[in-house]
């Protein structure tokens, strides 16, 4: 063994061998960068980015707002894809009571092939507590973008979901 150990430093037969050790590890580390890239890119395009840069100070001045108010928005949907199913939102305020009377829409969002949005108005069915029948088409990962309107007052909130069923192949 020491013999052919010896034998292969002496000869250099170990550099190409080494070479290609290198390479595949880079081509290894490469594909985990490529497949970590694909899985986690939303899809999501802003139009016009430039726009939108410049009022950011808005958004962080509105999320703020939102952070003091400290409204709680618990959103449940359970059911699976391709039939109507109740989409159920609660709205309570810091100290835990509904907050009433407010205007409350959600954005349901699948990046799939194609980006799916679908919007939903709810209504008021108790105090705090807003629903709407809603139907996903197709089963897997949901964004469900709350928001919630109460006077000046708007909160925007993001909750994902699995969603059983048929998927899109």
């Amino acid at each position: 063994m020491i013999r052919i150990v010896r034998n292969l430093l002496a000869n250099d037969r170990w550099i190409p061998a080494l070479i290609l050790v290198v390479f595949l590890g880079l081509v290894g580390l490469e594909a985990r960068f490529i497949f970590l890239a694909v899985s986690t890119f939303p899809g999501v395009v802003t139009d016009q980015p430039y726009e939108h840069g410049l009022h950011y100070n808005d958004v962080l001045v509105a999320e703020a707002a939102q952070k003091a108010r400290g409204w709680t928005v618990r959103t449940s949907y359970a059911g699976s894809a391709g039939a109507e199913n109740i989409l159920l939102v609660s709205v309570r305020d810091k100290a835990g009571v509904p907050v009433t009377e407010a205007v409350v829409q959600v954005v349901a969002t699948q990046v799939t092939r194609h980006t799916q949005a679908i919007v939903t108005d709810l209504r008021e069915t108790s105090p705090g507590n807003y629903d709407a029948q809603l139907r996903l088409p197709l089963g897997g990962r949901w964004t469900l973008r709350a928001i919630v309107r109460k006077g000046d007052a708007i909160d925007r909130h993001v909750q994902d979901i699995m969603v059983g069923g048929r998927t899109q192949s």
